[in-house]
């Protein structure tokens, strides 16, 4: 088995501010805001397989995210309201200073550049148990630096309907987005740069009824949902380029999430609240793609249909890729 320790350190600092002003014009309330994150992470820790495997890996992420939004609320009757929003999103992510080494005693190839594996393991007499050997072949840490930028604009959109005095009725579409990232991993695509992937999307559709009885002493709320997810996110264990197994987020699939709920809350009697709350969820990948080394995993025999890959062969071998 695969373990991962990070009792290394992982520290983190974290910086939030946010700003609403909210008023009424007319028919129109409105609200205009402002975000904005900032964080310095350090990262470190183990892998460690057995003599399979031991590699130590870290790296210092930055994150800096800006967003500003608007939502108004158009009231067009006492009891009919439409509601709408937008919000822009610059979410900067930078990975810099990668390091990645090879803890003696282990079998790993500390230089793949001679085109043999296996000859330069991190092992005696080569190197001493304990010693740390360099993976980053030779590459200063500084050269595997990356930084990017995703900006993404969302919508919301809906209304709200007063159908009977203590009932409101209200539905909405939302969308929202994941910003991307980087892997403490090698693309095996290309050795010069770590693993990156993508953002992941949203679009959500809900639509409900609140109610309210015995003068609000009783709560009755429903509601749907359907949820479409694109570039979906995961966490999947694969080899990166230098052949060594690791825990890497890549933008993996779509998937959809639909269902709905039941909500009541009742106060028989003063100081006494009782809930009651109950969920349906039905959930499906309608695409998942499965990335694995081939020399590790036959192609078909997971029970999907594959495909070549678009990726070259790296060190690991090649690659297929399974839809589900």
């Amino acid at each position: 088995p695969t373990r991962r320790s990070s009792d290394l350190g992982e520290r983190a600092e974290q910086l939030s501010l946010e700003a609403r002003l909210a008023g009424s014009s007319g028919p129109i309330d409105w609200l205009v805001g402002a975000y904005g994150f900032k964080e310095d992470q350090n990262s470190s820790y183990v892998v460690s397989s057995g003599l399979i495997q031991r590699i130590l890996v870290g790296s210092e992420f930055e994150t800096e995210a800006l967003a500003a939004f608007t939502e108004l609320t158009f009231n067009i009757s006492d009891d009919l309201r439409a509601i709408g929003g937008i919000r822009y999103t610059s979410d900067e992510r930078a990975q810099l200073n990668v390091r990645r080494f090879a803890l003696s005693p282990t079998i790993i190839d500390t230089d793949l550049t001679d085109g043999i594996n296996g000859d330069d393991p991190c092992a005696p007499p080569l190197a001493a148990p304990g010693t740390l050997c360099d993976l980053n072949l030779g590459i200063p840490p500084q050269a595997l630096d990356s930084r990017n930028t995703f900006e993404r604009v969302t919508w919301k959109a809906g209304f709200e309907a007063n159908i009977l005095e203590d009932s409101l009725l209200f539905a909405n579409v939302t969308t929202g987005f994941k910003a991307g990232g980087y892997n403490i991993a090698i693309d095996p695509a290309t050795l010069a740069n770590t693993l990156a992937y993508d953002p992941e999307t949203i679009t959500a559709y809900t639509i409900g009824l609140k109610n309210e009885f015995l003068d609000g002493d009783l709560r009755l709320n429903l509601e749907a949902f359907y949820w479409d997810y694109a570039d979906l996110q995961l966490t999947q264990l694969l080899l990166d380029g230098l052949g060594q197994v690791t825990l890497a987020t890549v933008t993996a699939g779509q998937a959809t999430i639909q269902g709905g709920r039941v909500e009541m809350i009742a106060q028989p009697w003063r100081g006494a609240t009782l809930q009651f709350g109950v969920e349906y969820t039905d959930t499906k990948y309608d695409e998942f793609v499965v990335t694995q080394p081939g020399q590790l995993v036959a192609p078909g025999s997971t029970g999907c249909a594959v495909t070549p890959s678009s990726l070259p062969p790296g060190p690991a071998g090649q690659i297929g890729r399974a839809h589900v």
